[in-house]
């Protein structure tokens, strides 16, 4: 309903949803459309700080360069001064796990954007390394507060591999006033990642993960911390994936931690934010969860620098199974949301 001033045909799906400490305002974002002749990303940013208010409504192309492609899978980020936005390509003639047709991503100033102005955008895509297509940015969001910093962080992996080392950052370098390039690096983590088998809920039926791409990113104090689902190679089971780039303006030390469940529990689909009340950089990581003997919850998992992880802290019991496709991989979901409070510490 909101999207209909735009008179856009086609369905809606994939929100998001992020709220702007330095402005007052909240932003969403939903994809429109699954065909190349009706792809766009949908952006809104509300008028004032109530957002059953009015809206400043956008609608930015899915396939900006005219190649028969459409846009999925958006991830939304701000810094200080401008909105960040990344999608995959998908071609109009295969499937998305078959054939990968780029990422994308958009720099949109939010000065003219909160003021309902004409859009002030840049975008860059498909992205390569050493030839070769990278998948999934996953942009890096200031924890406490977005970044003043010019540019932004992204990062990605290599989502559909059994077991890889290997993690790509890359970096939006100034504003879109300035000079903004788009560098591309990679590293390798002591603690490689891997595709999850599907989780398990009630009757032995099966729970889509997906495949290993980073799902939540953020950064504080110089330090990167993401998410994402893993297998965990001890016992073919989802857990969760939580790695650390520290040092980001000098080494970029890596480490990495998988996190599993002693009592069977299968993980999904992570978020991460920041809850110190000291300025550190502890955290908390939202997660989805199921078992056989469990119904699909969510939950989360309270991490303290330099300690460790707490038991998991059941958020919301599931109620049903999961039964609606009537296949071997039931959704339950494809990313979390979790953003700090941030009029009250922790």
């Amino acid at each position: 309903a909101r999207a209909a001033p735009l008179n856009l045909t086609g369905n809606k799906y994939d929100p998001r949803c992020l709220y702007d400490p330095v402005h007052d305002r909240f932003i969403i974002v939903c994809l429109n459309g699954t065909a190349s002749t009706n792809t766009n990303i949908i952006v809104g940013f509300s008028q004032t700080n109530d957002p059953t208010g009015n809206w400043n409504l956008y609608a930015l192309p899915g396939d900006p360069y005219g190649d028969t492609l459409w846009t999925d899978y958006p991830i939304v980020a701000i810094s200080e001064h401008e909105f960040f936005v990344t999608g995959n390509f998908i071609s109009d003639t295969a499937p998305w796990q078959s054939v990968f047709a780029g990422s994308v991503a958009w720099l949109v100033r939010l000065d003219e954007s909160y003021a309902g102005d004409s859009l002030q955008t840049q975008v860059w895509g498909p992205i390569f390394y050493n030839g070769g297509l990278v998948r999934n940015l996953c942009p890096v969001m200031g924890g406490s507060a977005p970044t003043s910093a010019p540019g932004l962080y992204f990062i990605s992996n290599r989502n559909f591999d059994l077991s890889n080392d290997s993690i790509f950052i890359m970096e939006i370098t100034d504003t879109l006033n300035g000079n903004p390039t788009f560098l591309v690096d990679m590293q390798t983590t002591p603690t490689p990642y891997g595709l999850a088998p599907n989780a398990i809920q009630r009757f032995n039926t099966q729970l889509a993960t997906n495949d290993a791409r980073w799902l939540d990113a953020m950064i504080d104090n110089d330090q990167i911390q993401f998410v994402g689902i893993t297998v965990v190679p001890a016992t073919n089971r989802a857990g969760v994936y939580h790695g650390l780039f520290t040092d980001m303006s000098g080494a970029r030390t890596i480490t990495g931690n998988i996190l599993t469940h002693p009592g069977g529990l299968d993980f999904g689909y992570p978020a991460i934010a920041p809850c110190d009340l000291a300025g550190g950089n502890d955290a908390m990581i939202a997660i989805n969860y199921s078992s056989l003997d469990t119904l699909p919850s969510c939950g989360a998992i309270f991490y303290e620098e330099g300690v460790g992880y707490s038991d998991l802290q059941p958020d919301r019991s599931g109620v049903p199974y999961i039964y609606v496709l009537s296949d071997s991989g039931e959704r339950w979901g494809e990313y979390n949301g979790i953003q700090p409070s941030y009029r009250q510490t922790g």
